[in-house]
């Protein structure tokens, strides 16, 4: 048997808000699927993502080739999870790398398990120290905040 993520009102009387199951994983393996327009064109479009877990104990260093391949094809076939990127077009087109987005992570029935979200900052880097740097939060499923970057 294979990991699977917990049910949806599992991890809202969880205590972990639904994220408990990352305790018992190694981590998560994401694959952004790539958008045919944006590989034409160069242009940020929606960013999609899917995610399957990687077992405990089987992270191997250095990671070999088969073993991304793997994952690749896991993530592409049957993903644990997705995530859509929701930005702006204005930010995703004219300022990238410091737009705005959240993004929530949802198993095939639609339930969140958790969520991104990052605001929009213009990051000045300078010699001694950065201005306005990015910032991630990541929410558990009831939307409580279980961590920053």
């Amino acid at each position: 048997g294979g990991m699977h993520a917990p049910q949806a009102q599992q991890m809202l009387e969880d205590p972990t808000g639904g994220l408990g199951f990352l305790g018992e994983i190694d981590g998560l393996f994401i694959q952004q699927k790539l958008e045919l327009f944006e590989a034409i064109t160069g242009c940020n479009t929606i960013n999609r993502y899917n995610v399957t877990p990687i077992p405990a104990h089987s992270l191997p260093d250095p990671v070999p080739p088969e073993w991304i391949n793997h994952f690749k094809e896991q993530a592409a076939t049957w993903p644990m999870l997705k995530a859509r990127e929701d930005s702006e077009c204005v930010e995703r087109v004219c300022c990238p790398r410091y737009r705005s987005f959240n993004m929530e992570f949802k198993d095939s029935r639609g339930a969140t398990f958790f969520s991104v979200q990052r605001p929009f900052r213009c990051t000045l880097n300078t010699p001694c120290f950065n201005l306005w740097p990015q910032e991630l939060t990541l929410r558990d499923a009831r939307g409580a905040p279980a961590g920053d970057a």
